[in-house]
């Protein structure tokens, strides 16, 4: 909150794109309660999840023929799939041994997480999680949870404030 508010009077009397410095305000909130404390690969996976958010949302051929597989190869999505998940992954599985050297539980969604996937817990339903299931529950958190579709929303409420 306080870098948007920076953001805003660092450029008062010129004209700034609220909607971004929003979004770029929702990212971090919604970052800092998954990983807890700013993480070096913070930034990384927030552009990680918006080029995931841009592909899903941009048309292709294979929108109108799901089940004609070639289409897939010939477009290109099957390599732009395959490398954006091996980068998602890089950079979640850094964020997560980055979180398991650290002892402390801080609150946050990825250490209630990883306490599910430590097997020695003291978990009485004797429920765990494997390192792919939090990444998994993580980008989906994120991908449908922290994204333009809530800013949709506020821009929803402000114009109807507005007029």
């Amino acid at each position: 909150m306080s870098n948007l508010i920076r953001c805003i009077s660092i450029n008062t009397g010129s004209t700034i794109n609220l909607t971004h410095e929003i979004l770029s305000m929702q990212y971090n909130i919604i970052s800092r309660a998954t990983f807890g404390d700013k993480c070096k690969d913070q930034e990384a996976y927030t552009k990680f999840i918006k080029e995931t958010i841009k592909l899903a949302e941009s048309f292709s051929v294979t929108n109108l023929f799901p089940s004609q597989h070639w289409l897939h190869v010939i477009s290109g999505m099957v390599r732009k799939l395959k490398k954006i998940h091996k980068t998602g992954d890089m950079i979640l599985e850094n964020i997560i041994n980055e979180k398991k050297t650290k002892t402390d539980g801080d609150g946050s969604l990825l250490s209630y997480l990883l306490s599910l996937n430590d097997h020695d817990s003291s978990n009485p339903d004797g429920f765990h999680l494997t390192i792919n299931n939090i990444k998994a529950v993580i980008q989906v958190k994120d991908i449908f949870f922290g994204t333009k579709h809530d800013f949709f929303f506020f821009k929803l409420s402000t114009l109807k404030f507005i007029n």
